[in-house]
């Protein structure tokens, strides 16, 4: 099976959440995502190194759920499917994974449930996405995408438009700081050239000295202002 790009766009609605996971002696973070359907699931796994995906219909979930030795109705395929979504919500206790990564490139990502006394193990079989795909590919393949072209639809380009979205409100915030710094500045000069010219005029009817105006501690006057 091969990564389409309508695999691409489905999973685009999708978030990303990190499941942690043992592999050999130790524990990794993976990235995932994933779409549940009544009737069929896709999963997508990265370690951002590279990239997994399986993709589930009904039949053969019916048939790995017969595996486990699962009595499942096939009017209640739905219910089964949603309670596999389930293996993918993130820090749940009862719930823990296990990774195992072949020669062949697949990826079996284990999750085991406790259920009461029971334990029910599902295994999602995943392959390999394909780092990069021949330059000249054939027209069979034109909806294939590779490794790299998925983490720069799902990682890169959110991340720079992001950034991107950031960077402008950070401008716009420091466009709007500034203007009012001009207008307050603005505003004290002007009470300053108001104040020079009634002390001056004052000065020449009854010859008297006034405290000229201080910008500095006058702020309570440049309030009233605007009152």
């Amino acid at each position: 099976m091969t990564f389409t790009k309508l695999h691409n766009e489905t999973l685009r609605s999708s978030t990303w959440v990190p499941l942690i996971a043992c592999i050999n002696d130790s524990t990794e973070t993976f990235l995932v995502k994933s779409i549940f359907t009544e009737k069929s699931y896709l999963v997508m796994f990265t370690d951002l190194r590279y990239v997994w995906f399986e993709e589930l219909f009904d039949d053969e979930i019916k048939k790995r759920f017969q595996e486990l030795k699962v009595a499942l109705e096939q009017e209640r395929l739905s219910e089964y499917i949603q309670f596999l979504s389930e293996y993918l919500i993130p820090q749940r206790p009862d719930i823990t994974h296990k990774v195992i990564k072949n020669n062949d490139d697949s990826f079996l990502f284990e999750s085991k449930r406790n259920i009461g006394p029971m334990e029910l193990n599902w295994k999602f079989n995943c392959e390999l996405i394909p780092t990069s795909l021949p330059i000249n590919s054939s027209n069979s393949n034109e909806q294939q995408l590779d490794g790299a072209s998925v983490l720069y639809t799902h990682f890169i380009l959110p991340q720079i438009l992001i950034t991107s979205a950031y960077n402008k409100q950070i401008e716009t915030l420091h466009n709007i700081i500034k203007s009012k710094e001009d207008e307050f500045n603005e505003t004290v000069r002007l009470m300053s050239l108001v104040r020079l010219q009634s002390t001056g005029k004052s000065n020449k009817d009854t010859h008297t000295d006034l405290t000229p105006f201080d910008p500095n501690t006058s702020y309570d006057e440049i309030g009233k202002v605007y009152l």
